[in-house]
């Protein structure tokens, strides 16, 4: 019991590496502490050792599926999350499914549950998780924000203009906000307004890449190519190896017949 009680009192004071040492030798002693395996599993998790995670998880279940009951609420919400950091949206979508079913009135849950739906393109059925989200918590900025992202993806830009505008108002992170809610101005055609949100996400972070990306394409769909190709370059010299931000630039550079320029990007 000393092994555990440590590693919890040193959980809670968020000295996870230390708590994992604990927890390892409770589980050298007794490979069949279900409990344990849970507390490893949040563990791991905080630390971002996922795969960890979701293994610790699983063999708690195994062991002791009553602890399940008992706590499932976090045990299925802290292993979507994991899933979710994987990249495994569907486990992580059955997990939080879960999770839900035990504890509706989490407002976490149902924005993970969201964020992991909108990377498998239902945008639909985010939506609908990112209002539940709002409904149990109406200062949930990162609901907005992904409800708005979620809105962009299905051409529904005034409508993620306006949830981008409540992002802003319950104190989100401005320079992300005002770059997606920019977007959604330049592709309505609404230049002016795009742009000087663009400038905005820049003078607050001058070291935001893909606001400047996101810049250099308004300017260059409005054939402004010289001022395009500086903020290119300026989102790649501050992410030098983002790929994205090279088959960007890439891309701006074929549509100007520069092949030979264009090709060097991509092969980077």
């Amino acid at each position: 019991y000393a092994y555990y009680n440590l590693g919890r009192a040193l959980q809670e004071s968020g000295e996870y590496r230390k708590a994992l040492v604990e927890y390892d030798n409770v589980l050298k002693l007794d490979p069949e502490d279900a409990e344990t395996y849970y507390y490893r599993g949040f563990v791991n998790l905080k630390l971002g050792d996922y795969e960890k995670a979701v293994k610790d998880y699983e063999r708690g279940f195994v062991l002791n599926p009553t602890y399940v009951k008992q706590q499932g609420v976090h045990a299925y919400f802290n292993r979507g999350s994991a899933f979710l950091a994987l990249n495994d949206y569907q486990s992580a979508i059955k997990d939080f499914d879960r999770s839900t079913e035990l504890y509706p009135n989490r407002s976490d849950t149902y924005l993970k549950r969201g964020l992991s739906r909108a990377q498998l393109r239902d945008h639909e059925k985010a939506l609908k998780d990112f209002d539940i989200a709002i409904k149990l918590d109406s200062k949930k900025t990162s609901a907005y924000f992904n409800k708005g992202i979620s809105l962009y993806h299905l051409k529904r830009f005034e409508e993620a203009i306006g949830e981008y505008d409540k992002a802003l108002e319950t104190g989100g992170e401005k320079s992300s906000i005002l770059s997606n809610r920019a977007a959604a101005y330049r592709d309505m055609a609404k230049y002016e307004e795009a742009e000087a949100d663009y400038r905005q996400a820049i003078n607050l972070n001058s070291k935001f890449g893909m606001a400047y990306i996101g810049r250099a394409y308004l300017y260059q769909i409005q054939n402004l190519n010289e001022k395009a190709l500086d903020d290119y370059n300026k989102a790649i010299e501050l992410e030098p190896d983002n790929h994205q931000l090279l088959l960007a630039r890439g891309n701006f550079h074929l549509t100007s017949q520069n092949m030979e320029i264009a090709l060097s990007d991509y092969n980077k």
